[in-house]
């Protein structure tokens, strides 16, 4: 009686992600504006869940690269909702135009690929985690400080070529970075479990390729 209870749990996950895409594909046809927005606040939900596994679990984790990684991208997936408001038409930053949604972008892209180019250098190292977000809290109020406050780098366009030239170098800027990430994320692949390595690796990977391609 549980072989067939067994097998369905096997399959669960493929269905479910099936679905999900299906999903997507079909939000896609409908709406790219809603695809997109849905698809950023799928990506903060992951974020957010990643966050308090890894806080959850600090007690007892021994991998800090874990640990580190899991509180960067609380503030990763911060910026990615900003990012998101600012681009939905909602209007939450009155007196902003559609630049302030591509520094957003930029800025989420750019702590996560440096966050995870980060992380390895915290194995077999001592880490504090409260240190951690405090230190992660503060460059996420420069950060937020310097785009809506300080404009240090402005975007007189919100659309043209200027500004898909610079959206592009900041892709691939980006990928180059994440590349990094995946080659030292590979030196250390004895401190990993192999199931959660190939994970690791797989996600980095298609990262990367999804900024570079």
């Amino acid at each position: 009686m549980s072989e067939p209870s067994g097998r369905f749990g096997n399959y669960r996950h493929v269905i479910v992600w099936a679905l999900a895409l299906a999903g997507f594909y079909v939000t896609s046809r409908y709406s790219l504006a809603l695809f997109h927005s849905a698809a950023e606040v799928l990506s903060v939900v992951i974020a957010t869940g990643v966050f308090a596994v890894a806080w959850n679990s600090r007690g007892f984790i021994e991998n800090n690269y874990l640990i580190f990684l899991g509180i960067s991208y609380l503030f990763a997936g911060a910026l990615d909702l900003l990012h998101t408001l600012a681009s939905g038409g909602i209007r939450l930053f009155p007196g902003f135009g559609a630049d302030l949604s591509v520094h957003l972008g930029f800025a989420a892209r750019g702590l996560e690929s440096v966050s995870l180019c980060l992380a390895p250098l915290f194995l077999g190292r001592r880490l504090k985690p409260y240190a951690v977000l405090a230190g992660y809290f503060l460059v996420f109020a420069l950060i937020i400080g310097i785009i809506l406050e300080w404009p240090v780098f402005s975007l007189p366009q919100a659309a043209g070529p200027g500004l898909t030239a610079l959206k592009q170098t900041a892709d691939c800027l980006a990928g180059v970075i994440l590349l990094g990430a995946l080659a030292l994320l590979w030196r250390s692949r004895e401190e990993f479990d192999p199931g959660v390595l190939r994970r690791l690796l797989a996600a980095i990977a298609l990262a990367a390729a999804s900024e570079l391609v």
